[in-house]
């Protein structure tokens, strides 16, 4: 790229050698990958916490370092060089991390992978070639367009943005992207329905952070680049907004990338990001021409259409979820719509205030981004069990801060009423019940997981008010956890409503398992309708294979299809009908 180098950048006012300078960017890109794959164990380990520690030491004296000698010898090729050097320290320390932890890596006697396991990571690594080459260009070629059709200049106007943007947009991405090996393990250890469950509260805290750091980007922005480089630095309005909506966009599909990458989805659209970056240049050089600096962010929204209509919809809602596309552009274009809601509304509050001082500017327009979007979400979700979950995380977060306080605080009350501990026995059961519950119902607090598991623990008859129809996905767990626990006697009429169990318990795959050991029979309660298709033949199979395995007397099929079947919607499936006329053509057989 080097002869190229004028031709990209245009003529350069600064005494600079850009071809030196390429050279150490360049430098510091190859460096990263030195010493780089032992991560790889730490993400599959799910310790990808460690490597965030290290990564935010590493950027603290990287920041520190390179603004101390920037101040000192104004040298822009010294503050370049401390990069390249810190890089190379992060990936050593993470290295002798790993060999500390993992000694068995350094073991020279290793047995080969086989031929099956080894074509299938060379094929998705070549595939994710494809996906790395197509994120390059499409990160790469904005400064690239706008240097070369509006010069240096503006690239660097642009770079004050980027460079704020895009360090919210890495905290976000930290924060999404940890869950990586949780949902490798989610799609491995559990059912679709459960799967989907735990995408949609991810998505939905996705938006919730999208949402509010788009919106405080778009107002702060303008009030902090005034304050920090001056007004004949700012750019206009219609940019900031293209801007804001581009990282929006890029900062919402985070769930969606999560999934689709712990999945292990890359050779199927291996293509699409080189599609994606080739609409990006055509676009971007075509309305850079026509109406300036906002056309080049245009172009890059743009091509990253190509991902939310054809990659997320087709390989993680259809693929992973089976679910349909009408509820993908239903759902999606729903937050969209919501977003721009709230984002006007605020906007509007703040252009209310017309102030004069720049540092009472900004802290006003920090207290409305504060309150006002969240107050907004919160009026629009308060209802739906994706909030209700956010919530009940955030109140276990500050009930643990508030329980260490208190327990340091109280040691003479804590002697007298002992606090809830799941590893302890309960002392004075009676009382702890009377002021905990004192008679309450259950479905008042069915979002508090914690309070419920209590009172199924003291009671679990309370099963048997529970409305399955309001309360979250979480408490059917808390129903098998207890019976496998504390072997309570197991009461199928607890479970049942109108004669059938609601479909959060059908639909959990491990209840319905423990259930069907209980008695296998049980199986005639299942309302197939209420059912994802794949758990319903999943415990269809699980039942017959007790009946046939373990259950086969005299030669008959042990189901009571004469009594408990006789009403039951499950005979009249057809993959019942089909094991059912297996089973029956294999009576007396004793092959295990």
């Amino acid at each position: 790229l080097i002869p190229f180098l004028p031709m990209i950048t245009g003529k350069v006012d600064l005494e600079v050698n850009i071809i030196l300078i390429y050279l150490l960017f360049l430098a510091d890109s190859v460096f990263s990958y030195f010493l780089s794959y032992k991560r790889s164990i730490l993400y599959a380990q799910q310790q990808n916490y460690i490597i965030q520690i290290i990564h935010i030491g590493y950027l603290l004296i990287l920041n520190f370092l390179q603004v101390l000698f920037l101040y000192i010898t104004k040298d822009f090729y010294i503050y370049l060089l401390i990069k390249i050097l810190m890089r190379i320290v992060e990936n050593l320390v993470i290295t002798l991390i790993v060999n500390r932890i993992y000694p068995y890596l350094k073991d020279k006697d290793v047995k080969k992978l086989d031929k099956n396991t080894e074509k299938d990571i060379f094929t998705k690594i070549k595939a994710l070639f494809f996906h790395q080459i197509g994120a390059f260009i499409i990160n790469s070629t904005d400064n690239i367009i706008i240097s070369r059709f509006l010069g240096i200049g503006f690239v660097g106007l642009y770079s004050n943005y980027y460079l704020i943007i895009n360090s919210v947009q890495i905290v976000a991405k930290q924060i999404i992207d940890a869950t990586t090996p949780s949902v490798g393990n989610l799609l491995v250890t559990e059912s679709r329905e459960k799967q989907f469950d735990v995408f949609k509260k991810m998505r939905f805290l996705n938006f919730w952070i999208a949402t509010f750091c788009s919106i405080c980007l778009y107002i702060l922005l303008e009030p902090f680049v005034t304050l920090w480089l001056g007004k004949e630095y700012l750019l206009s309005s219609v940019v900031v907004l293209v801007l804001i909506f581009n990282f929006y966009q890029k900062t919402s599909r985070l769930t969606y990338s999560t999934f689709k990458t712990a999945s292990g989805i890359f050779y199927e659209d291996r293509f699409v990001p080189i599609i994606e970056s080739i609409i990006n240049i055509v676009v971007s050089v075509f309305l850079v021409i026509k109406i300036g600096l906002v056309g080049v962010f245009i172009g890059t929204i743009v091509s990253g259409l190509s991902l939310w209509c054809f990659s997320y919809p087709k390989y993680v809602y259809k693929k992973l979820f089976n679910r349909s596309y009408i509820k993908y552009i239903y759902e999606t274009l729903g937050y969209i719509i919501i977003f721009f809601l709230i984002g006007i509304i605020t906007i509007l509050i703040s252009k209310q205030f017309i102030l004069n001082n720049i540092y009472v500017k900004l802290l006003v327009n920090f207290i409305i981004c504060l309150l006002i979007p969240n107050l907004l979400m919160i009026i629009i979700f308060f209802k739906t069990n994706n909030f209700k979950y956010l919530i009940n995380i955030v109140k276990k977060m500050f009930g643990k801060i508030f329980k260490r306080k208190n327990n340091k605080s109280n040691d003479k009350q804590k002697n007298e009423y002992k606090i809830y501990n799941p590893n302890e026995e309960l002392q004075y059961p009676s009382l702890y019940l009377h002021k905990t519950f004192e008679q309450d119902n259950i479905n008042n607090y069915l979002d508090d997981l914690d309070r419920v598991k209590m009172k199924i623990r003291f009671d679990n008859s309370v099963i048997k008010d529970i409305d399955f129809n309001k309360c979250p996905y979480e408490i059917s767990n808390i129903i098998l956890d207890e019976s496998k626990v504390y072997n309570f006697e197991f009461n199928n009429e607890h479970l049942l409503r109108n004669n059938k169990y609601p479909k959060q318990i059908a639909n959990n795959y491990e209840l319905m398992k423990y259930i069907l050991d209980y008695d296998y029979n049980y199986l005639a309660y299942i309302d197939p309708e209420v059912m994802d298709n794949d758990i319903l033949i999943d415990i269809i199979n699980y039942a017959f294979t007790k009946v046939y395995y373990l259950k086969v007397k005299n030669n008959e099929i042990d189901f009571d299809i004469n009594n408990l079947f006789k009403k039951s919607k499950i005979i009249k499936h057809s993959y019942f009908k089909e094991c059912y006329s297996y089973i029956d053509k294999m009576k007396g057989s004793k092959k295990k």
